[in-house]
């Protein structure tokens, strides 16, 4: 796979990386911003997991150190920022507001690192033995709805791919956010259970077309509604050789350059087998989800551009 810088916009006309969009999009006014830094900080004040306390003790001795003194103590400059990411002042933990403003950045570079990296093939996330990885532990609805569905959603939004099919409907979360994400793209989503198909129809999404059945009995039919895909989430089997098999066929369909994303990598040993065998093209990115997220890219055929 070779790809220039140039190629960062190629499948799509989304933004570019300037610090300008990149305020807009993520500065202190923005929905997806707070919504997120909201969610992180009600996560640190209530979960009672081991992890996260130890996460926020060992921040504070970091940026104590290099501060030079107590970090989140009360004072005007903290209930200021707390007002700015609009997380409320009554009962304001300040320390816990700045860790998860922190939290929040942190994770934010490393998926622009991955952005980058990715086309010149670099493609690596940083590690997640850092103390914002606190995350991973929470396990908390909120914030997976922020960072998992999110990320799904900035990507419509940013990249427009055409075409996407999911596997794995379930409640259509996903489906919706990639479709709110690009509502001139197409999203097809699968999943075994009838229901599934009838929750994204009650959601009255115009550009979703939910198919019911096995994702592999039902491969081409997919294949003959929408023969190139722009991009593919695979979220239904969590057995092997099942997983796998899925992965094999529906990447036939994926555009060069394009991604393959897969979820709960880490669920259990088949799905960890699974993971195992994609390319090497491929990067974790697991602060996205607990159980595990897979991003990889269709390769590239010798002499393709």
């Amino acid at each position: 796979m070779r790809r220039d810088r140039g190629s960062l916009d190629r499948h799509g006309d989304g933004k570019p990386f300037s610090g300008e969009n990149l305020a807009d999009d993520f500065g202190s006014q923005s929905a997806v911003t707070r919504e997120g830094i909201g969610a992180l900080y009600r996560a640190l004040v209530g979960d009672d997991s081991p992890e996260v306390p130890a996460a926020l003790n060992r921040w504070k001795r970091l940026v104590s150190g290099a501060c030079g003194h107590e970090v989140g103590r009360p004072s005007p400059a903290a209930d200021a920022l707390a007002a700015r990411y609009g997380i409320p002042l009554n009962g304001l933990r300040p320390a816990e507001m700045l860790f998860a403003v922190h939290t929040y950045y942190a994770l934010l570079v490393k998926l622009l690192v991955w952005q980058v990296a990715a086309p010149l093939d670099k493609l690596s996330m940083p590690a997640e033995d850092d103390p914002f990885s606190w995350y991973t532990a929470a396990r908390d609805e909120p914030i997976e709805r922020t960072l998992y569905y999110r990320f799904l959603f900035e990507y419509a939004k940013r990249r427009r791919p055409a075409v996407m099919i999911e596997t794995g409907t379930f409640r259509g979360h996903s489906a919706a956010h990639l479709a709110a994400g690009n509502p001139e793209g197409r999203v097809v989503t699968i999943d075994h259970d009838p229901e599934a198909a009838a929750r994204v129809r009650a959601m009255n999404l115009a550009n979703v077309t939910p198919v019911t059945g096995d994702s592999l009995a039902v491969f081409h039919n997919v294949r003959d509604l929408v023969p190139e895909v722009d991009l593919l989430f695979l979220d239904s089997s969590m057995k092997f050789p099942h997983a796998h098999e899925e992965r094999e066929a529906y990447s036939t369909l994926v555009r060069p350059g394009c991604p393959i994303l897969l979820d709960d990598i880490f669920i259990n040993p088949d799905m960890e087998k699974t993971w195992s065998l994609v390319p090497p093209e491929k990067a974790e990115a697991n602060g996205l989800h607990y159980k595990g997220f897979g991003i990889s890219v269709k390769s590239v055929a010798p002499g393709e551009p």
